[in-house]
């Protein structure tokens, strides 16, 4: 399977919709957190795939399941929780989903993890200071994906 390299933008100001320049998503692999945005169909889900496969302890899981299951090895694993959009839609508050992946990231004690979610559905600052009080560090990286270029899907991908 051939992959395409992936770029995304830092948000700089959380008060506005000002980004940073695009980098490879594996700048962003130190981070502590972050939050990965982008539009529905952009690649989210397998941009996470690929990422938890080039982490050494890395580990993707939808945020369903995330929420619903519990496992202990997951306090030791960079935590890729895909979907945060998917359990917010029906859902009478949007809040409720994000505290429940807070209250079981809290438990857990985890080193690192990433959230994805459609640009959408993301509350914005409330999400964003919501999620900094579970990162190890207290900070979060919020993150947009980079559409694919012209150029990214003409590629041949045989």
């Amino acid at each position: 399977m051939f992959i395409v390299p992936r770029t995304c933008r830092e948000k700089v100001d959380e008060r506005d919709e000002q980004y940073d320049i695009s980098h490879p998503i594996d700048y962003f692999r130190e981070r502590s957190a972050y939050v990965l945005l982008g539009e529905p169909g952009a690649g989210k889900s397998s941009l996470f795939e690929v990422e938890a496969n080039n982490t050494p302890d890395g580990l993707c899981i939808s945020a369903r399941d995330f929420i619903a299951l519990d496992y202990e090895e997951w306090r030791d694993k960079t935590l890729f929780i895909d979907g945060l959009d998917e359990t917010r839609a029906g859902n009478g508050d949007a809040r409720t989903p994000l505290d429940a992946i807070r209250g079981k990231l809290n438990k857990l004690g985890c080193k690192r993890f990433r959230i994805s979610c459609r640009a959408a559905d993301w509350l914005g600052s409330l999400d964003t200071k919501d999620i900094k009080k579970v990162s190890p560090d207290h900070n979060i990286t919020i993150l947009y994906l980079d559409p694919l270029s012209s150029n990214d899907i003409k590629t041949d991908r045989r």
